[in-house]
């Protein structure tokens, strides 16, 4: 109800006074209401390490909550666009190629895109040029929200494809010689193909790949780049269909990795409009272990010691050499005083940017550029080192010896000799 409520006072009112509401509102809950902000900051600092800075950063994860309530507001209006809608603010790049091959080939075809920009409008604007369009979804929790997305997606003349019921429908769509819109860019899970993207392996669904492979339909990458406000730009990518062979999984895998590579693309060049906030390497087996070496041989040994044993363990569950990577950072404060000062900070609260004035510049340019599932630290001077990277990338955190003044409670684990002794 509340939904119909806003749809019928935003389409009073005009389409760039809407997008401007919608930006303050994207704005209000990335401050307010955020949750996802720690999934998105960890993600872009796994993939571009010292890229960006923390400010920056954040500054990219506001703008993916400003691209979201923008596109929120264009989907309510879907009922008011029309051909006259795209002319106007949406240009494409690369037509021909799609033209092209349903000219030259008896068959439908796949656009293939992300969570990237108002990835909404792809469909709109097919079914606007003159595709038959159908478009692949999956349920959403909320019943009623789902019913209200579908409609909107289905009111101008495209059809929903529930991925319970996918695979016959996609078929036949393509052998009707129609478009299939499909989105593939979340965690396929333990039985999805892992890739390399964004310098991780991620696993991606395989879906997209066996209708291409069974049908012989061209897979064309498709992004939409929100220029300013209303105004977008579609991309259209070279077919990256392959010919079967007689190793399908070396295609299926081929198919998959050559669009994340041009995904990737887009994102390095546009940031702030995909959607950073999904668990995108959930299903990852890589894991980075950071060794913080305090200086101290002794410290670093055990510190050492401890990122083996994980290593070995997980070797020991099936992971590979390659799947657990260990790196070092060496860490030093300016002084005892600066040292101080960052312990101090760091109990009240302020983050490792607040307090990089306590670092020489280059200590500090390699921890923002760091990255860790595990963090690992010994002795007590690096113990909120430590944590800072819990609290900045959801790392676990663990720590060998006390950790002086920080509650031990803090940490994911800590291993102390028995000569230290810790109050229950």
């Amino acid at each position: 109800m509340l939904v119909r409520f806003e749809a019928f006072v935003f389409r009073l009112l005009p389409l760039k006074f809407s997008l401007w509401i919608a930006r303050r509102f994207g704005s209000l809950i990335y401050y307010t209401m955020g949750r996802r902000k720690s999934v998105a900051y960890a993600n872009l600092r796994a993939a571009f390490r010292g890229k960006y800075t923390p400010a920056q950063s954040k500054g990219i994860i506001k703008e993916i909550y400003q691209n979201l309530a923008q596109s929120y507001m264009e989907l309510i209006k879907f009922p008011q666009f029309d051909e006259t809608y795209v002319r106007k603010y949406i240009r494409i790049e690369g037509l021909d190629k799609i033209r092209k091959a349903i000219k030259d080939e008896d068959k439908g075809v796949i656009f293939l895109t992300a969570h990237f920009g108002n990835w909404e409008l792809c469909s709109l604007t097919g079914s606007m040029i003159g595709y038959k369009m159908n478009v692949l979804a999956r349920f959403q929790k909320m019943e009623k929200l789902n019913g209200y997305l579908n409609k909107m997606r289905g009111s101008k003349g495209a059809n929903v494809i529930f991925k319970d019921d996918a695979i016959e429908e996609v078929i036949d769509a393509l052998r009707r010689r129609e478009a299939v819109g499909i989105l593939s860019d979340q965690d396929a899970g333990k039985k999805g193909e892992f890739v390399n993207f964004l310098g991780r392996p991620a696993s991606t669904p395989k879906g997209v790949a066996h209708f291409s492979l069974r049908t012989g339909a061209p897979i064309f990458p498709v992004f939409i780049i929100r220029e300013k406000g209303p105004y977008h730009t579609i991309m259209v990518g070279d077919d990256i269909s392959v010919l079967q062979s007689e190793d399908i999984k070396k295609d299926i895998h081929e198919i998959l990795q050559r669009f994340a590579d041009s995904l990737a693309k887009y994102i390095e060049r546009y940031p702030g409009q995909w959607l950073w906030l999904h668990k995108r390497w959930k299903s990852t087996p890589a894991k980075y272990i950071l060794v913080l070496n305090d200086g101290r041989a002794g410290h670093f040994k055990q510190a050492r010691a401890l990122a083996n044993m994980i290593k070995r363990a997980r070797e020991e569950k099936g992971f590979s050499d390659k799947d657990t990577i260990i790196e070092t950072v060496e860490v030093k404060f300016k002084s005892n005083v600066a040292r101080a000062v960052f312990d101090i900070g760091s109990i009240l609260g302020l983050d490792l940017h607040s307090l990089s004035f306590c670092f020489p510049k280059e200590v500090y340019d390699n921890l923002k550029a760091a990255y860790a599932d595990y963090v690992i630290s010994c002795g007590a001077s690096l113990a909120g080192v430590n944590l800072a990277f819990k609290n900045e990338l959801g790392a676990k955190s663990l720590v060998i010896m006390r950790p002086n003044i920080y509650n031990v409670r803090d940490f994911d684990l800590a291993v102390i000799p028995v000569h230290d002794r810790v109050k229950a």
